[in-house]
C-alpha cells in the first residue's frame, strides 16, 4: 500500500538509480560519438551502447541490503 499523496505515473522505479548508471559513463562502460560543435552550442556526447550491469547490479546490491534488514 502506498500513500494517497503518492503519484505513480507511468514509471515505478524499483530501488535502482539511474544516477549511478549516469555518473558512470567513460571509455570503459559505454560507447558513444561526438557530435561536431557548432555556432549556438558545443561539441556533445550522444551515448549510443551502455553498461546496463552497472544498474541492474546497484538494484541487486538494494534488494540485499532489504534482505539483511528483514
Amino acid at each position: 500500500m502506498r500513500s494517497a499523496f503518492v503519484k505513480v505515473g507511468g514509471v515505478w522505479p524499483l530501488g535502482d538509480s539511474l544516477p549511478v548508471l549516469v555518473t558512470a559513463l567513460d571509455d570503459e562502460s559505454s560507447t558513444f560519438a561526438t557530435t561536431a560543435a557548432s555556432a549556438d552550442r558545443g561539441a556533445r556526447r550522444m551515448y549510443t551502447d551502455v553498461d546496463f550491469r552497472l544498474l541492474v547490479g546497484d538494484l541487486l546490491a538494494k534488494l540485499r541490503l532489504h534482505e539483511a534488514r528483514r
